[in-house]
């Protein structure tokens, strides 16, 4: 018996055991080495451990948290698992790093001194001794006897003379309305004056705009008036008096605005140089409005009128005219998109498909061109095919009882019934 105590009990080490932790704080032991591998992970994810690999893997793994029981505290609730390491001690605020200074703050140290060292700024009093003070005030009040003019306000200009330009253009309506008012009756009274001579009538006729009528007699006549209500209740109305205009008394001019008549703003001057040299200085005012010009049925004539050294050119036939100029569609541009009057954003988009075409032609010539534009070449044909087969065209060009509209199917029509002939 004391050999048999004395010998080490050796355990078979799938017998052993080993403890796991709850969540509530209490343990249990577990034979890890007798486990399967599906208990295996199973156990792996009770304790929160990872439940990937091999069965000799899960066990070592198992081990290892059971022996170390700081990691049993990742299962309390609440725990945390630190991702960048557990803090050795307690972190102070004295330990923050410095925040970064920005350029002007450094600037401002470097030119003021530290800001912390700088002391409270206080507010400003007045530390002057009473016999500075009084100084101080004997000084001003010295200074307001020498210089009375600095202590007075200004005298009002300004408003001074905007009176007088009022009162300047009131005189003159005065003197317009009283030119005016008793002498619109005699338009009425006096329906017909005989005329002594041309030049009085001449006279007649220039201050015709002005409702006032001249006196036929060469001599001064009084005329009697008969009394006119006022025209304006401002005005003073005309009692019957004795009127006596002479024959050449100057009368006052109306105000400028009642002679002028709107008109289109002429603007800054522009210049067309046409192809001979020849130049041609004008304002919006000269160039009249675009006319509606389609060149659909004669692209020749496009071609003919677009720049005055084409072939066949001819000024008579130009649609635009300046001061008698005839001007190219070529031109048109300069006359009319800085006129600013907006005439050029509707000639615009029509004027840019004639320079296309132009362009075109003369870059391909006559025979590539209609080869190419074969929309073109399709107008014309159904143009053809119209006129030549007159009320037939809806019998030869029709699908189901409608007449063809599209130029493309019309000319397609065309070209397959004349394979079907040959």
């Amino acid at each position: 018996m004391a050999a048999l105590l004395g010998t080490a009990i050796t355990l078979d080490p799938k017998e052993e055991e080993y403890a796991f932790p709850t969540k509530d704080g209490s343990t249990y032991k577990v034979k890890i080495m007798s486990m399967r591998v599906p208990e295996l992970k199973k156990l792996c994810g009770d304790v929160g451990q990872p439940r990937s690999g091999t069965k000799i893997v899960l066990q070592e793994r198992l081990k290892t948290f059971s022996m170390d029981t700081e990691l049993w505290k990742l299962l309390q609730p609440g725990a945390r698992r630190p991702h960048k390491g557990s803090r050795s001690h307690e972190k102070t605020t004295n330990e923050n790093s410095p925040k970064k200074k920005s350029a002007y703050v450094k600037r401002r140290e470097a030119l003021f001194g530290d800001a912390e060292m700088a002391g409270f700024v206080q507010r400003s009093k007045d530390l002057r001794t009473e016999q500075e003070k009084k100084e101080t005030l004997d000084w001003a009040a010295q200074m307001s006897k020498e210089f009375e003019d600095f202590q007075h306000p200004r005298a009002a200009v300004r408003e001074k003379k905007i009176e007088a330009q009022l009162d300047t253009l009131l005189e003159l309506i005065r003197c317009n309305s009283t030119a005016q008012i008793p002498m619109r009756p005699l338009a009425h009274s006096l329906p017909s004056l005989p005329s002594t001579s041309s030049g009085q009538a001449g006279a007649s006729t220039a201050l015709g705009h002005r409702l006032i009528v001249p006196p036929p007699q060469s001599d001064t006549e009084s005329i009697s008036v008969a009394p006119a209500p006022p025209i304006e209740p401002a005005l003073v109305p005309v009692s019957s008096t004795n009127v006596s205009v002479p024959p050449h008394q100057p009368l006052p001019e109306p105000p400028l605005s009642l002679m002028s008549e709107p008109t289109r703003a002429s603007g800054p001057s522009r210049v067309i140089v046409l192809a001979d040299g020849t130049r041609i200085t004008f304002v919006s005012s000269d160039v009249p409005d675009p006319i509606l010009v389609s060149f659909s049925d004669d692209i020749a004539k496009l071609v003919r009128m677009w720049d005055e050294a084409a072939l066949g050119y001819q000024a008579d036939e130009c649609y635009l005219k300046i001061k008698g100029y005839g001007i190219p569609l070529r031109l048109w541009e300069q006359a009319y998109k800085y006129s600013g009057d907006g005439r050029w954003k509707g000639t615009k988009d029509k004027w840019c498909k004639w320079k296309f075409i132009v362009e075109a032609y003369n870059l391909l010539g006559k025979e590539a061109f209609w080869q190419n534009e074969r929309k073109v070449n399709d107008a014309l044909v159904t143009v053809q095919l119209q006129e030549q087969l007159g009320d037939k065209f809806k019998n030869s060009f029709g699908y189901r009882g409608q007449q063809l509209v599209r130029a493309s199917a019309i000319a397609k029509r065309s070209r397959t019934m004349k394979d079907t002939q040959i």
